[in-house]
């Protein structure tokens, strides 16, 4: 007998580590400019680039703490700085780095759309995918796109020394941000691998969704919006999943808010 009170409304597919990296290295960046610069002088000309930087973290923030955010909705961020002189090229870099990053998210997202995995566990694409064939093969392109997007990730960390002597100031002073810079590098480093330790578990997740529902596909059909289950134990099963997945984000979530914190609290 199909147990008609037990129905699962299939969630969302939605990897979110990018916000993460995103952050990540903007909050590096601005932690190694803004602190071994802070007692340089031109203070108002040093408060005029920290309220465009606020203004880019508030943009991030946007996408850490609102993961549903459509990418098209963010903001794009102009990298023409509003200070002048040292504080301005300081802005200038910033900005820059912070919308390759947020064009590398939307790309990200872009291409996650095209294979198709926001739609992976949508109960009606279930019920139409004879044998899972399609559903694995969208997990597979997803588990290609990570190799991709890690890199361009971990990039951002590895092109911070470049992007500090590329700054038109004193040699001294480039000198102090390297020096932090170098001090933060690991810690910095090892939160992006966790970051991609958590996604790579969560895409796990969802293959283990998959072959649940491929090995009991006479157990199980799509109602609308939801997934009904015959059996208590399919249905607990696909539920422990689901919260693994949710677990698991909330742990990159919060790993995203702690790069903002720092972020923030670099600023003056």
């Amino acid at each position: 007998m199909i147990s008609q009170d037990k129905p699962l409304q299939s969630p969302r597919a939605r990897p979110g580590w990018l916000r993460v990296a995103l952050v990540a290295g903007v909050a590096v960046l601005v932690s190694a400019v803004v602190i071994g610069v802070r007692n340089a002088g031109e203070r108002e000309q040093e408060q005029v680039a920290s309220t465009e930087i606020r203004k880019v973290a508030d943009t991030l923030s946007q996408m850490v703490g609102n993961p549903e955010v459509r990418p098209e909705a963010l903001p794009a961020i102009d990298p023409t700085p509003k200070a002048t002189g040292f504080y301005g090229e300081l802005e200038r870099v910033i900005k820059t780095v912070a919308g390759e990053r947020l064009a590398q998210h939307k790309a990200y997202l872009q291409d996650l759309n095209d294979i198709g995995m926001p739609r992976l566990l949508d109960a009606h694409r279930l019920a139409r995918d004879t044998g899972l064939v399609e559903s694995r093969m969208i997990l597979e392109q997803a588990e290609h796109l990570l190799p991709k997007y890690q890199q361009q990730s971990l990039q951002v960390l590895k092109d911070m020394p470049a992007l500090i002597r590329s700054l038109a100031i004193r040699e001294p002073e480039k000198q102090k941000m390297l020096t932090r810079l170098n001090a933060s590098f690991a810690q910095r480093n090892a939160s992006l691998e966790q970051v991609w330790t958590l996604e790579a578990r969560i895409l796990q997740e969802f293959g283990q969704m998959i072959t649940l529902l491929d090995d009991n596909r006479q157990y199980w059909y799509a109602d609308h919006d939801e997934l009904l289950f015959d059996h208590d134990d399919d249905l607990n099963r696909f539920r422990q999943h689901m919260a693994a997945i949710g677990k698991l984000s909330a742990e990159q979530e919060q790993l995203g808010k702690q790069q903002l914190t720092n972020l923030l609290s670099a600023l003056p």
